[in-house]
């Protein structure tokens, strides 16, 4: 393990993190979503969209502000990840493995059902859940595509 000198040299040289050997691979992660997230507050305004609408439906990056008919829809920060991935994949579909791989850095496993069970709250919260999804379709053997002529 770092002595504390050690991890206080580190930061002082500009370091924005330190690990040692014994850090969890779960700690790795979390600290790597964290570091995402604040890259992801300080993007150029030229990187890409911070706004996307389709029809009813309008999703703002920089507030992580969801609103389905002017009405905010109060979505968690796994949940508006989730759907601002597909949305700016808008008509294709996106497998569980891209979106794990994009949004955790991690591999799919086929035991992972957290993208699932995030699909099925997001589907819930904009009132795609009552019989056959519409807005977010599942792709059988793939993932999920979100539809944007449904909104």
């Amino acid at each position: 393990q770092l002595r504390d000198l050690d991890h206080v040299l580190a930061l002082e040289m500009g370091a924005d993190d330190v690990l040692d050997a014994g850090t969890s691979a779960a700690v790795v992660a979390a600290r790597l979503r964290t570091a995402t997230r604040r890259r992801g507050q300080s993007v150029p305004d030229n990187a890409g969209p911070d706004r996307l609408e389709f029809g009813a439906l309008v999703l703002n990056l920089r507030e992580r502000r969801v609103q389905l008919h002017s009405v905010d829809i109060g979505l968690t920060e796994g949940e508006f990840e989730v759907l601002w991935l597909l949305a700016s994949q808008a008509g294709r579909a996106v497998s569980r493995s891209e979106m794990l791989r994009r949004l955790r850095g991690l591999p799919y496993q086929r035991i992972d059902r957290s993208i699932d069970c995030r699909i099925y709250r997001i589907r819930a919260k904009l009132g795609d859940a009552d019989g056959p999804a519409q807005r977010i379709r599942t792709v059988r053997n793939c993932g999920y595509l979100f539809s944007p002529a449904a909104w």
